[in-house]
C-alpha cells in the first residue's frame, strides 16, 4: 500500500494473503479507497464495519413481514472446511480442514437471496450475514407479539 506522497488510488480488485494496513484518517496517513471486491485468504480485524443506511438514499422502503416464518426457513450447520479450496488470490484457504458453523448460501439463496452473493472470481456462493439482521430483528418482533397475545389469553383464562 502506497502513502499519501506518492498520490496513489485504489480502485477495482485486490487479492491477498499477507497483511494490510489502511485506514482513513489515520495519523499515518495511508488510506484505502476502493470500489471493488476486497479477497483476503486471512482474517480481517478493524474496529468498526459500517454500512451505509441514510433515509435520505432509499426508496420504496417497506416493512418487512414474516420475520419468524423466513428465519425459520434457515438452516444453521456445523461443518468442516474441505481440504485444498483455493481463494481469488489461488491461495490455499487457511480454514482448510477447520470446523466451523454457519449456513449454507445456496440454501440462504432460496430464502433471502438479497444476502447471497456469488464470487466471479471463484465460482463460491456467499452470505452477506449482516444483511439477515433485519430478519433477526424481525422475528424478535414477531415472537414479542406473539408472548404478549399468550400473555393476554392466560390473564383471560386466569379471570374467569
Amino acid at each position: 500500500i502506497a502513502g499519501p506522497s506518492s498520490g496513489a488510488s485504489y480502485y477495482g480488485v485486490l487479492a491477498s494473503s499477507g497483511a494490510y494496513y489502511a485506514g482513513l484518517g489515520r495519523s499515518d496517513g495511508y488510506s484505502f479507497v476502493g470500489s471493488g471486491t476486497l479477497y483476503n485468504a486471512g482474517t480481517v480485524y478493524g474496529n468498526a464495519f459500517l454500512y451505509l443506511s441514510d433515509a435520505r438514499i432509499k426508496s420504496n422502503v417497506q416493512n418487512l413481514d414474516q420475520g419468524l416464518v423466513t428465519l425459520m426457513k434457515l438452516r444453521p450447520v456445523s461443518f468442516t472446511w474441505k481440504e485444498g479450496i483455493k481463494t481469488a488470490g489461488k491461495d490455499t484457504d487457511p480454514r482448510s480442514g477447520a470446523q466451523d458453523i454457519g449456513l449454507i448460501a445456496q440454501e440462504v439463496q432460496k430464502v433471502v437471496p438479497e444476502a447471497v452473493t456469488k464470487d466471479t472470481a471463484t465460482g463460491y456462493y456467499a452470505v452477506d450475514y449482516p444483511k439477515l439482521i433485519p430478519i433477526l430483528i424481525q422475528s424478535i418482533q414477531d415472537q414479542q407479539s406473539q408472548i404478549e397475545e399468550l400473555r393476554a389469553e392466560v390473564a383471560a383464562l386466569k379471570n374467569r
